[in-house]
This record gives C-alpha cells, structure tokens and sequence, in this order.
C-alpha cells in the first residue's frame, strides 16, 4: 500500500469517527453542530501533521532506498584503474597517434603542436561518454577519495572533460568537490607530444578492473637514470629495435662487438652502468624529443620517441642512459616510436 492509500485511510477513519455522536442522536442542535465542528477542526490538524509526518517518513524511504542503491553499486562497482597520461604511453597503452587525437581535443587543434599535426590532420573522434562509463569512472575517484574524505560519494567528482576512448583507455579530466586546484597553467609533454592545460591538473587514463592492463599499472615506478648521449652514426643498424643493459666494461666491448659500433665510440665507456638503445632511422638529422623509463616486476622498461630528420639516409641512432640502480634489471624493454 503506497503513501497516498494510507494518507486517504486516516481521513476516512477520523470522518467516520466525527459523525458517530450524529447518527446516535438525530437533528443536531446548534451547540452540538459548533461541537462537532470544533472536533472536525482538530482532527483535520491531527490528519494534515500525520500527512507531513508521513511525507517526511516518505522521504527517509527515498533517501534510504537510494542509499541501499548507492551501496549494492559500490559493492559490485567495476572500480578501475587510474593512470598518468605518461604511463599509459610509456606501458605502450597508448599510440602516439593516439596521444596526437587526445591533444587535439585538449588543445581545440593544433595549438602548442603547430609542427606536429600535418596539413588536414583529422582526429579520432572523442564522441560522448556512456552514463555506464562515467558512473564507473567517478565511483572509482570517489573510493580513491574516501582514503582522506570518508563520505566521499561519486557525486563528489565531476567528468570535466572526455577525450575519447583508445582500445578501452579512456582519457579525462575530473575535478573533486571541496578540493583545491592549482591555477597554474602548464604544458607536459608526453611522447613529443604538447599538452595544453589552464589549471594544475591534468589527463588521466581510466582502466576497467577487468582490462589485464590494470593490474600491470599499480607496479610501474619511475626508474632513477640520466640521458648520456644520444646520436646517429653512418653504420649497420639492428634488423630490430635493441635495448640491453651494461653494468661493466667487460659488457660494453661486447655490445660494442656485437653491432660492431665505431671504434671511436666503442672507447668512450667511462666505468658507468648504462642503459644502451640502439635501432634505425630511414633518414638523418633527427632528434629524441622525448624519453621517460620505468621499473615493472623487476625489468625495465624505456619509452622513447625519436623525431625523424629530412634527409634520406638510413642511419643507426644509439641512445645511452647512466642509471645509479643497485640492482641490475631481469630484462630491458623499449617502447620506442619512430
């Protein structure tokens, strides 16, 4: 029986109640219809704070129902998988090209990639997000918030922009209720790509728990290590991308042997462990506009983005990292994009 049957049963109730003294006595006299009205008066005050008690009960129903909602959900949430845009690029999640579609949407264009996006460059569309996606998406913010805010709700965040979706990586910017945001405009750069931002925040890239990806995400740490060099040489390149690690020197004469470097180069080893990457380039004159590196279940992974030259001419480009690690790798990767 919902709330307005039980509201219309009272009032019937108090009504028969009224006219019982009526049907006992016959014609009323004056006194006893001022009587009864007066009784009349009172019992409709007793029935309108009995309806706005019920309409409060009413809405305590709603708020609980709601609240047991909110709880089946969260107790069977999907809850994902944050990453920084430069993970999910240096895991290899994402393209370059998707990190150009990704900008685009960000930057309204090519703004800040002026020599990136060629003439009629079309984007991936970013299209509009599922309500599905989002609810997830901002459940998992909000389990993230409760670690410091414990009543935070999904409510508490807010999907300020979407950027598409990249084989199940989906790109964001959220905001979070009561939580101040730096107002200082800055670019990152991720893959030799430019992204363009007017407040302290920046993308982030959802994962859904069931993506194997995720569970690949929570391991990766930053890797300590310095840029040494990074040059082309007129030689005979690998037939594939090579990434190997030298702890001593003993290890780089053998590298040096291996791919046969010049001899000039085969001497500079200074006693450093190093991270060596060696691959091919179809012209000269290049540059590496960016690099970053990770430490994953024991190996090291190097994400490298080396922007060809004009001139045609096969070259062979090695790429030297010093790291001060302790421990040497169990392997090394190379994310690389030519």
């Amino acid at each position: 029986m919902n709330r307005r049957n039980i509201s219309m049963l009272i009032c019937a109730a108090f009504a028969a109640a009224a006219l019982l003294p009526l049907a006992a006595c016959g014609d009323p006299s004056n006194d006893e219809l001022a009587r009864l009205n007066d009784l009349l008066q009172e019992q409709q005050q007793t029935i309108d704070e009995l309806q706005e008690q019920l309409g409060a009960l009413g809405e305590k129903i709603d708020r609980l129902e709601t609240f047991e909602k909110d709880m089946d959900w969260q107790l069977g949430a999907p809850y994902g998988v944050f990453a920084p845009l430069d993970l999910a690029y240096d895991l290899g999640y994402l393209t370059r090209s998707d990190l150009m579609s990704i900008a685009w949407h960000l930057n309204g264009g090519s703004a800040h990639n002026e020599d990136l996006f060629p003439e009629g460059y079309e984007p991936t569309p970013a299209g509009t997000i599922d309500e599905e996606l989002a609810r997830a998406i901002r459940e998992t913010d909000a389990r993230l918030m409760r670690l410091d805010t414990p009543n935070a709700n999904y409510e508490d965040v807010g999907i300020d922009g979407y950027y598409g979706s990249y084989a199940g990586a989906c790109a964001v910017l959220l905001s979070e209720a009561d939580r101040g945001v730096s107002s200082a405009v800055h670019i990152d750069n991720v893959g030799g790509v430019n992204f363009y931002y007017t407040d302290g925040r920046s993308i982030v890239i959802y994962f859904d728990r069931d993506d194997y990806r995720s569970c690949l995400i929570d391991d990766a740490t930053p890797l300590s290590y310095r840029l040494f060099s990074a040059a082309e040489y007129d030689m005979t390149p690998p037939a594939q991308p090579v990434a190997e690690y030298i702890a001593d020197e003993q290890a780089w004469q053998d590298f040096a042997e291996e791919y046969a470097l010049p001899a000039k180069l085969s001497e500079q080893y200074r006693g450093k462990a190093l991270v060596a990457c060696l691959f091919s380039v179809p012209t000269a004159d290049g540059r590496l506009v960016y690099h970053n590196a990770r430490a994953m279940y024991g190996a090291w992974q190097f994400s490298l983005t080396y922007s060809c030259g004009g001139t045609p001419a096969e070259r062979a480009v090695l790429v030297l990292f010093e790291t001060d690690e302790d421990t040497a790798p169990v392997s090394v990767r190379l994310n690389l994009t030519v």
